[in-house]
């Protein structure tokens, strides 16, 4: 997350960039968007990977179809809100960032944003931000990713792509409990021993491939197919 906003403050910082920020002064520039003199294709593969791991998650909103109301419209309300809302939220922090720190060769990669914040704010704020960020990834995250992949399991249970006992539902609570454990049993250890770093690496790959995967398929079977 911090080399993604450090680079969105790059953007934000540099004379060419489409908000410049220095010292407060702001100045209105196109050059962002398109830059012929340095332009790279390997630059677009580059953002692509920081898009997906900044963005990754709101397609588990779809996973919950099956307990949503009228889920014909509200899933698809609910997927395009989250995507502007995460790219809003994107934008203005790190454009602030950008323009409470213009000189970002001096940040750190790994801890650029939290640099910021003390900058701005003190230890105090840090200490805010590093609970609030904790907070988040290990309690919203992990409920998120786990609630999302359940409903997968569950529903190729169901479909007996894997074992049926996977279809099962928890008499009271209607919820996937098999799967819920399963989950936790197997994401629990490997968070413990395997690096963040390579966890990183890992999701961001993964949701890559996934989603291309996903949309040959669709476009085979709605486009080619039918």
């Amino acid at each position: 997350m911090n080399l993604s906003h450090l680079e969105c403050i790059k953007t934000s910082s540099k004379k060419n960039s489409l908000l410049n920020s220095s010292l407060g002064a702001i100045s209105w520039n196109t050059s962002a968007i398109y830059n012929a003199h340095s332009f790279k294709f390997s630059g677009i593969l580059q953002a692509t990977g920081m898009v997906i791991l900044s963005y990754l998650g709101f397609d588990a909103i779809g996973t919950l179809a099956e307990e949503s109301i009228n889920p014909k419209e509200s899933v698809g309300k609910a997927i395009i809100m989250s995507i502007i809302i995460i790219g809003f939220l994107f934008v203005i922090t790190t454009f602030f960032a950008g323009l409470a720190y213009p000189d970002y060769s001096k940040l750190n990669t790994n801890t650029a944003f939290l640099d910021i914040i003390e900058y701005v704010g003190g230890e105090k704020l840090k200490i805010f931000a590093v609970t609030t960020i904790v907070l988040s990834f290990s309690v919203a995250t992990c409920q998120e990713s786990q609630t999302a992949i359940s409903r997968i399991l569950y529903s190729m249970g169901r479909d007996q792509i894997m074992p049926h006992q996977l279809a099962y539902l928890h008499p009271k609570f209607k919820t996937p409990v098999i799967g819920i454990i399963l989950v936790a049993v197997v994401v629990t250890p490997l968070s413990l021993m395997i690096s963040l770093n390579f966890i990183s690496l890992l999701v961001s790959f993964g949701a890559l491939v996934s989603f291309i995967l996903l949309n040959l398929a669709v476009i085979w079977k709605f486009y080619l197919r039918q």
